[in-house]
């Protein structure tokens, strides 16, 4: 529910409302997606490369977790802030 809601807060923030047309809404959920599906593909090769992360995969569990909650909060956060939305 907590992902529903931030999409929708970001979707709010950049002015899609109700009555805007829901492919825009649709193209702006896959490309956030997206990137970050890739960042976290990107991430864990380089994360990997160091041979850092099987070393301590609880520790790296416990951060991918708080930065989604972090990632999360911000996005839900955003529609108080409309100027910073890119930078979310």
């Amino acid at each position: 529910a907590a992902f529903v809601l931030s999409t929708q807060s970001l979707l709010y923030a950049v002015g899609l409302g109700a009555g805007s047309i829901p492919l825009a809404a649709a193209m702006n959920w896959v490309i956030k997606d997206g990137l970050g599906q890739a960042g976290g593909i990107v991430f864990a090769a380089w994360l990997g490369r160091r041979k850092g992360m099987d070393a301590n995969p609880k520790k790296w569990r416990s951060v991918s977790s708080l930065a989604m909650d972090a990632a999360t909060l911000m996005e839900i956060m955003s529609p108080l802030v409309p100027g910073y939305f890119l930078a979310v």
